[in-house]
């Protein structure tokens, strides 16, 4: 039901939109109303969002109090609403004071950083990122993380399609989580950085085009020159008999003036 397996950067590309365009998922009960037009959009998320909450209200009132439970209420009212313009985004809705406990809890909690060769001591969650493994990485290594993974040449950037995995990914070290969010880098590194990586982002997308169109070029090019083969093959040649013709009187025809 959420489209968390894609960001911004991915939901672009020509490859994630032809393979999305005409089939899609989701939980009956969960689907925003405009899903079947529209596909999956950040919109159509928090509409899932939204009955997720509703899913969950008995577990997310604070003590059942009814004062909790309409807050709720009233959140899930928002998320849910018929059209998609009229729900708020995600920044917006982490701003409602229902997921403050949670957010609180994130900052309060400290984790060694996995480049521990690098950095030392323990670092509060909300002052780096913190892979789908529970790996952390404060925003210092991260930056120097990003900062390599962007500079890499071509062939390896196309391996991790341009994005940023958690460090404990490569060299053995057995991190299969799902690569880092283009929000995730962008609130925790640095503008610098964050450019490079979306700059790197865009000279691989640039590569894959450019690549697309040489293929559709040379795809036009074979079919031309087998059509015009074709056609070559089908002409046959004035063939003269001359031993018909020998003997016989050839009349030449002159226009009239």
């Amino acid at each position: 039901d959420f489209d968390i397996s894609v960001d911004s950067g991915t939901r672009t590309t020509q490859q994630y939109l032809a393979t999305t365009r005409m089939a899609f998922g989701y939980t009956p009960g969960f689907e925003a109303p405009e899903l079947l037009q529209t596909g999956s959009t950040p919109a159509s998320d928090m509409f899932a969002l939204g009955k997720t909450v509703e899913e969950l209200c008995n577990a997310c009132t604070e003590g059942g109090s009814v004062a909790s439970a309409a807050e709720v209420a009233d959140l899930v009212r928002v998320l849910t609403a018929d059209a998609a313009k009229d729900r708020p985004s995600a920044d917006v809705a982490a701003a409602d004071a229902f997921f403050k406990p949670l957010l609180d809890f994130r900052r309060e909690q400290t984790s060694v950083c996995c480049i521990g060769a690098f950095c030392t001591g323990l670092v509060r969650h909300s002052d780096g990122a913190l892979c789908a493994e529970g790996h952390l990485t404060c925003s210092a290594c991260l930056d120097g993380h990003v900062q390599s993974c962007a500079g890499e040449e071509l062939r390896l950037l196309r391996e991790r399609e341009g994005r940023v995995c958690c460090p404990n990914s490569g060299g053995g070290l057995g991190c299969a989580a799902a690569p880092f969010s283009d929000s995730e880098l962008g609130q925790t590194v640095s503008a610098a950085v964050f450019d490079s990586y979306v700059k790197g982002r865009m000279r691989l997308l640039e590569s894959s085009v450019r690549e697309e169109m040489e293929e559709e070029a040379e795809r036009r090019i074979q079919a031309e020159l087998q059509r015009l083969s074709f056609d070559l093959g089908t002409l046959s040649p004035l063939r003269l008999d001359l031993g018909a013709l020998s003997g016989a009187k050839i009349l030449t025809c002159f226009p009239l003036a």
